[in-house]
């Protein structure tokens, strides 16, 4: 775990109540969990693999996310794999080797994996379209963060939408992914996109 650094109280009013909220600064690590790569919107096509990078999709409240949208080469009338997260749209376990991939042998998981999700090397090659988005406040993404609850379920639903409507989709959306991932599927699943 980093040193902490510097540390900061203070009270902020949530309501009627007043609350200390302390703020630790901590010190850089080599490596880390959330992984975000440069801003770099373009299309790349690799192994057969169309790569949309950062691409915005509008939320109902106007917030702009990010996402990257894998997909076979010349391939219509796909079925799409969301899998909903702040940790960053590409290339973790590829940045992190070894870390929580423990056991898992090198170059099992692709460079366009993202944390906890499915691999679209392997998932567009079976014919389907893969989704990895920065939720809300994450990466690049636009606005606060906002975790397991009603906002996140709305974002997530807004962008499945989104993806249904593409001209490459046939408009079936499913999700994948687990830990934060299979949770937030819960909360998307009860908007009903």
């Amino acid at each position: 775990m980093p040193d902490v650094r510097e540390e900061l109280t203070e009270l902020r009013k949530f309501g009627d109540e007043e609350i200390e909220v302390v703020f630790r600064k901590l010190q850089k690590t080599t490596e880390t969990a959330m992984h975000y790569e440069p801003f770099a919107p373009g299309v790349t096509v690799e192994n057969g693999i169309v790569c949309e990078r950062d691409v915005a999709v509008p939320l109902r409240d106007g917030t702009l996310i990010y996402i990257d949208i894998y997909r076979p080469k010349g391939e219509m009338n796909l079925p799409a794999i969301v899998c909903w997260s702040p940790f960053g749209k590409r290339h973790f376990y590829a940045k992190t080797p070894g870390f929580l991939a423990l056991g898992v042998p090198p170059g099992t998981i692709s460079r366009m994996a993202k944390f906890e999700a499915s691999d679209p090397a392997y998932w567009c090659h079976h014919g389907y379209a893969m989704i990895n988005p920065d939720a809300r406040g994450a990466g690049h993404s636009q606005g606060d963060i906002a975790c397991f609850g009603t906002q996140e379920g709305r974002d997530g639903a807004d962008l499945v939408e989104w993806v249904a409507t593409r001209d490459w989709s046939n408009g079936r959306v499913g999700m994948s992914g687990n830990s934060w991932l299979a949770m937030t599927q819960w909360l998307i699943a009860a908007e009903k996109p």
